[in-house]
């Protein structure tokens, strides 16, 4: 066997074997996990759902009704149920930005518009995370099962779940030097 070719299968095999390990471990992770999805996933549920209750927050008009507790369509914005205490909604912004009343209204269009961005994409990233969960049922090899299935799409899916993470982390960015601009 020609040395290049032996190396390139070696390479290969190490490969595999290092997938076969990471998929070996996410499945018993997630078959020991009773929420049926590893921590990673279980983090980034909660995390993203407060984002994402935020978002809708500031995207929320500024109206004497209570409807910016609300996402669109009236769901309740996830991670802002009793939380706090007295007026909870977003506040109307003043002053700062050093421009005036034209500054002031850019960066709060800024804000809007990048928490819909945001929105989007925790959405996104929540159905993501929704569709690795494990399935319920009965029996304990029909659990494994579902497990490494589950391991699977994990595995599958961590590519386009760390690009979402990172466009809502330059959003996230974004959105807080608007908020900066605002607040001197």
């Amino acid at each position: 066997m020609d040395p290049l070719i032996a190396i390139g299968l070696a390479g290969s095999v190490v490969q595999f074997v290092s997938f076969a390990c990471n998929l070996i471990s996410k499945t018993k992770e997630i078959h020991g996990s009773s929420a049926g999805v590893t921590k990673d996933g279980e983090s980034l549920e909660v995390v993203y759902s407060r984002l994402l209750g935020l978002s809708w927050r500031l995207q929320a008009s500024d109206d004497d009704d209570d409807e910016d507790k609300r996402g669109p369509g009236g769901e309740s914005a996830p991670g802002w149920e009793g939380e706090g205490g007295g007026d909870d909604r977003t506040p109307a912004v003043s002053g700062g930005g050093g421009g005036g009343d034209a500054a002031v209204a850019k960066h709060v269009v800024g804000i809007r518009d990048l928490s819909r961005v945001c929105e989007v994409d925790c959405r996104k990233l929540l159905e993501i995370v929704g569709r690795l969960r494990r399935g319920g049922g009965e029996g304990n090899a029909n659990r494994k099962w579902r497990s490494f299935r589950a391991a699977v799409a994990t595995v599958w899916k961590s590519g386009e779940i760390r690009e979402l993470e990172g466009r809502l982390h330059l959003t996230q960015s974004t959105l807080t030097l608007h908020i900066c601009a605002l607040t001197t």
